[in-house]
């Protein structure tokens, strides 16, 4: 068994129909659980908060799309003499939303929560490598996670819009 906790740092963005989106900085933080079934395979399942949003270039300002989701991951992970790789399904639910262009910001009321989705789930891809250090280990990574479905409530059943995070890890894993 296993017990780590990290924080992460890197790009989210919106793949789908929309127009002009671009990445913008996110950030995130997160703890997991580790049950190895053999040396090498492990049941994963973790809790972890991580921004999600993009940013539209605009005249004169550009707009900035933010979410905050409270994310649980639940998968599998393999560990090769310390390089980890983990597969895993999260489900995630939106705490908090704001847009902001310029200098006004916009939390997310009632209203626009009627155009957002607040669940989603999807993939989430994770590779590391434990550093040993006396009994623990530091745990640098990336992870990749994308929603499966439609973000924006009300469009055309054509028009799909998901948020996508790139995000570098800096961890670290205590063996229990």
């Amino acid at each position: 068994m296993a017990l780590g906790a990290y924080a992460s740092f890197g790009m989210a963005t919106v793949v789908g129909d929309v127009d002009d989106a671009k990445m913008r900085f996110a950030g995130g933080f997160g703890a997991y659980f580790d049950y190895y079934l053999s040396e090498m395979l492990a049941i994963d399942a973790g809790v972890r908060m991580v921004g999600k949003g993009y940013r539209l270039e605009m005249d004169p300002d550009d707009m900035k799309a933010k979410a905050l989701y409270l994310g649980i991951p639940l998968g599998v992970k393999l560990n090769f003499s310390g390089f980890q790789a983990g597969v895993a399904v999260e489900v995630a639910l939106a705490l908090s939303g704001k847009t902001v262009v310029g200098d006004d910001e916009a939390d997310w009321e009632d209203e626009m929560w009627d155009h957002h989705s607040r669940f989603n789930l999807g993939p989430m891809i994770t590779l590391g490598y434990a550093i040993p250090i006396g009994p623990m280990a530091i745990v640098p990574g990336a992870s990749w996670s994308m929603h499966l479905l439609n973000d924006a409530k009300d469009t055309p059943d054509d028009s799909a819009s998901r948020y996508m995070n790139i995000m570098f890890n800096l961890g670290v894993e205590l063996p229990l």
